[in-house]
């Protein structure tokens, strides 16, 4: 295992989830600063990551860990402004798929989806509803197997993971 790597990527994590605890917490209104800080982390993080990855490979579990793994794709589920990166993360995901977390494949696969205007295949992603005043899945591909799709991947059922995004 990479520990060398693996510390950086958690470290960048860090990073990223303290700026968006901050902004995003209860009764704080983010300013346009704030919204640049968060583009600007997030353009840093990925440049990194992928210095990290031509250098050292895919942040597979076996590589860099199980927790620097998922933080890996953390930072790509952040690097919207990056949507190629994106596909080809995800590519490398699936060809790894016996050493990454399958549960973070369909996260990412669902996000490139939404992000091209595409069906979701295991509705990972969600949307306010303001009319309902809450989060519904962006649009599913055959929706009645859902279910057997988000199994496949380690996921919990929809009306499950809704009812605890609910909360």
């Amino acid at each position: 295992m990479n520990k060398h790597v693996a510390i950086k990527i958690n470290r960048m994590v860090r990073e990223d989830q303290d700026l968006r605890k901050r902004l995003f917490s209860l009764g704080y209104t983010p300013t346009e600063k704030d919204w640049d800080l968060l583009e600007q982390l997030d353009s840093k993080n990925i440049a990194d990551l992928k210095k990290l990855i031509s250098e050292s490979g895919f942040a597979t579990i076996s590589n860099v860990g199980k927790r620097a793994s998922y933080n890996a794709w953390l930072l790509v589920q952040h690097a919207d402004k990056d949507l190629l990166f994106m596909k080809d993360y995800l590519k490398q995901m699936l060809k790894n798929k016996d050493d990454i977390d399958p549960r973070n494949i369909a996260y990412l696969y669902d996000r490139v989806c939404v992000r091209t205007s595409k069906k979701q295949r295991y509705g990972t992603q969600l949307v306010l509803n303001e009319k309902l005043m809450k989060q519904v899945p962006y649009p599913i591909f055959d929706i009645k197997n859902v279910d057997k799709r988000r199994k496949e991947y380690g996921l919990e059922p929809l009306e499950s993971y809704l009812g605890r995004v609910a909360k």
